[in-house]
């Protein structure tokens, strides 16, 4: 993420096929670079339990955040990122009726 090209990224898992132009419909909800949007799938609203495809930020705001911890499994990640990310001023987004393939 922090090495990407584009100011705002997905996290795609392999075999996923985006979707035209989510970009832009991801983007809808963005207010500003602090904002964290995923999809809600299979009923999972809260960023901790929700599939990280789909995951969409701003690189510079990851820079800030920091990477994540690949010593320890997802859910313990997840958590500590997001403890960082909310220090830093981030705000989590569920977006509904968004799939990604």
């Amino acid at each position: 993420m922090k090495n990407a090209p584009a100011d705002w990224n997905f996290v795609v898992v392999a075999g996923t096929i985006l979707r035209k132009d989510m970009h832009i419909r991801f983007g809808r909800f963005v207010e500003k670079d602090t904002d964290i949007l995923f999809p809600v799938a299979e009923g999972k609203y809260n960023f901790i339990d929700a599939t990280i495809n789909g995951l969409f930020m701003h690189k510079d705001m990851f820079k800030q955040v920091g990477d994540w911890d690949t010593n320890t499994s997802l859910e313990l990640c997840k958590t500590l990122w997001a403890g960082y990310a909310v220090e830093k001023g981030c705000k989590f987004k569920a977006i509904t009726n968004m799939k990604i393939c």
